[in-house]
């Protein structure tokens, strides 16, 4: 086995698509490997992995290790932990980085219990530094930033939050190598079936992949007022966020929540109306490129991290902006 440390990816995809978190880490790891002298490997679990190699090429990835079984067809904890275990304690990477979504999350710290190692479990960094992998992850409310650090010999488990880095959009050029391992699965790995899927009824949301985001907390006073961000996020082709408190009180349902225990996003533009900027909040959505808040209170902590600040009544300025948004938009239109 060679010296040269190799930094793993176990790559999220769906449909033949890797997810960006995947790419993400990718291109994160390949700085991390660049740093160390070492690898970047992609990790590949399914059913049929190898034509993913192409959607990862252009991210530096110097192999992909394809592991395909007929019981990986769809993601369960017991047969992806014994197939990626196995293919792990041969190789014996430096780390593993898998997205912390809801089946990464799971994934990770399974992983880490099945080879007996630690895990730092929703990280929103991961460093190299003299020498070693350090992760950082928020704790005790984002009051402070834990650096974690494995003190057990091994491959070092970490799960990382999608928009942590910029997503850098599929590349161009040749795919890396292709390595076939086998997956070896005990029978008691096999003893549950995933037999379909059902959408959830109502409106659908995908806040991780919005480029525009516009998010409303209790100075929007009532839930019906929610329906002024709707058309202000239609103009501008964004998707409704919201604060944890307006979730809690009913006001829109959880898939839109933005936060420590909500969504974390990365969009080009967030405009949070009435919301105050509690801590909680800011872990979310504090790295948008551009964010314009709008408060009646101009003690308001979100303005503290705001590109542009709107002091005054959101009621009365979402309609206005609205307006001057399709205004904008008509006179560029073709006659």
């Amino acid at each position: 086995m060679s010296d040269t440390k190799e930094f793993w990816v176990a790559i999220e995809h769906w449909k033949g698509e890797v997810l960006p978190v995947s790419r993400e880490l990718l291109a994160r790891s390949r700085e991390l490997a660049d740093a160390a002298g070492g690898r970047v490997v992609a990790l590949a679990l399914g059913a049929d992995t190898k034509p993913l190699a192409p959607k990862i090429a252009g991210l530096g990835v110097d192999e992909m290790i394809s592991v395909d079984h007929a019981e990986l067809l769809r993601y369960r904890p017991r047969p992806f932990v014994e197939a990626a275990g196995g293919v792990i304690s041969k190789r014996r990477p430096e780390a593993v980085l898998v997205g912390a979504t809801v089946n990464g999350r799971e994934f990770a710290a399974a992983l880490a219990a099945h080879l007996d190692l630690g895990v730092a479990a929703d990280c929103t960094g991961i460093e190299w530094e003299d020498g070693k992998i350090v992760g950082r992850r928020p704790v005790y409310g984002n009051r402070l930033i834990e650096s974690v650090e494995w003190l057990k010999e091994g491959p070092r488990i970490a799960s990382v939050r999608p928009r942590a880095y910029a997503d850098p959009g599929e590349g161009a050029g040749d795919p890396p190598p292709v390595t076939e391992e086998p997956a070896t699965l005990s029978e008691d790995a096999c003893d549950a079936e995933v037999v379909g899927f059902k959408k959830e009824e109502g409106e659908s949301v995908n806040l991780a992949d919005a480029n525009v985001i516009v998010a409303g907390g209790r100075g929007l006073q009532a839930a019906e007022n929610f329906a002024l961000l709707s058309e202000l996020a239609g103009e501008l082709d964004g998707a409704v966020g919201a604060s944890r408190a307006v979730v809690d009180s009913g006001w829109i349902p959880y898939p839109h929540q933005v936060g420590q225990t909500g969504k974390t996003v990365r969009p080009n533009l967030y405009i949070a109306v009435g919301i105050s900027g509690a801590i909680q909040h800011l872990a979310g959505m504090k790295t948008s490129e551009v964010i314009y808040a709008v408060n009646k209170d101009p003690n308001a902590p979100i303005f503290k991290v705001a590109s542009y600040g709107f002091v005054g009544d959101a009621l009365e300025i979402v309609p206005k902006l609205t307006k001057k948004i399709r205004e904008r938009k008509g006179a560029a239109s073709p006659a």
